[in-house]
């Protein structure tokens, strides 16, 4: 709230967090769609450590595998879907490419939403 408790002329309009599937922190993004502000994701697979657990996640790796594309997309995918831009990392080029063909679509999206504020122990109105 320190972003928007002063009078300032020129509002913050990106806040950049660490945001992921481990992590999606529904207040946040509530707190910044009521203020007209984008949350942009720094690590959005994940911290390091994360990375690698998060990909292997058994809904993550169904979704992949019925939509034919893979778990980094699903996860960047649920970001793009839920308003949040999204920073991945990657030397790649094949992943980089990769990465701009990611979108799920209506229930897939809703489902994983559930699991990942779920998992993280967050409050949130999934609609």
């Amino acid at each position: 709230e320190n972003l928007t408790s002063n009078t300032l002329k020129y509002r913050p309009a990106v806040n950049q967090v660490e945001h992921s599937f481990g992590n999606p922190q529904p207040e946040l993004l509530a707190w910044a769609k009521f203020h007209d502000a984008l949350v942009e994701a720094y690590s959005p697979l994940g911290s390091s450590r994360q990375v690698k657990e998060t990909l292997q996640l058994p809904i993550i790796k169904k979704f992949a595998k019925g939509l034919v594309i893979t778990s980094a997309q699903v996860i960047i995918s649920w970001h793009v879907q839920r308003g949040v831009v999204v920073l991945p990392k990657s030397v790649h080029e094949g992943r980089i490419r990769e990465n701009f063909k990611s979108m799920l679509r209506g229930p897939l999206f809703y489902f994983l939403l559930r699991m990942a504020v779920n998992r993280s122990g967050s409050s949130c109105e999934c609609h």
